[in-house]
């Protein structure tokens, strides 16, 4: 859950901490979500840059369906 609220709030230093300390880049929430999903709904076009260099996975559907390809239309 932390690496979700890092991707929440834009925090592309401590995204990359967290992943250099062996965080999942493709845990999920209560919904699903991955930090990509929560990332790319935001507009935080960095830290969906880092999580890709990461090897996030871009194929991840939430509870409702939606890909990242979904949330990316609106960055």
């Amino acid at each position: 859950m932390r690496l979700l609220f890092m991707a929440c709030r834009g925090d592309t230093k401590g995204v990359e901490d967290l992943l250099n300390e062996g965080m999942d880049v493709n845990g999920i929430d209560l919904d699903g979500r991955t930090a990509l999903h929560v990332a790319a709904c935001e507009g935080h076009v960095e830290v969906v840059k880092l999580l890709l260099s990461r090897n996030a996975n871009i194929d991840a559907r939430d509870r409702w369906g939606s890909t990242v390809h979904y949330f990316s239309l609106f960055l």
